[in-house]
């Protein structure tokens, strides 16, 4: 699973008590597509509300993201206000749990040098 676990450690944690919308996506959507990728082994989906409801089963989690959601369309995303306790609990706990996940994951890459450099010459 490719993901800068410190970026998304520290955006997650620069933030003290009060943050933007945007922030909040910034850090819950590469978690809900890390989990998507932990599930299905494919590519995330591009739309949001997919990965969402694809992801995301608990009712109000779920209904507090879609509310903001809908904010942040309704162009509130810069606005500044208290952390949300269930969207924030739930990003410290995936956050850990993607972390510990790719300390496990041994995925062996082959080098494709060789392949590139032929793709590359042939087109010159």
């Amino acid at each position: 699973m490719v993901v800068n676990q410190k970026v998304l450690r520290s955006k997650f944690a620069v933030v003290p008590t009060n943050q933007s919308l945007k922030a909040t996506f910034y850090v819950l959507r590469p978690v809900l597509a890390c989990k998507w990728i932990e599930k299905n082994i494919t590519v995330p989906p591009i739309d949001f509300q997919e990965l969402l409801n694809e992801i995301i089963f608990d009712d109000p989690l779920k209904t507090e993201i879609q509310q903001l959601l809908q904010r942040k369309m309704a162009g509130e995303e810069l606005n500044m206000e208290p952390r949300i306790e269930i969207i924030n609990e739930y990003l410290e706990n995936e956050i850990k749990h993607i972390e510990a996940y790719c300390k496990n994951l041994h995925v062996k890459v082959d080098d494709s040098t060789q392949k590139l450099d032929a793709l590359f010459r042939s087109t010159l």
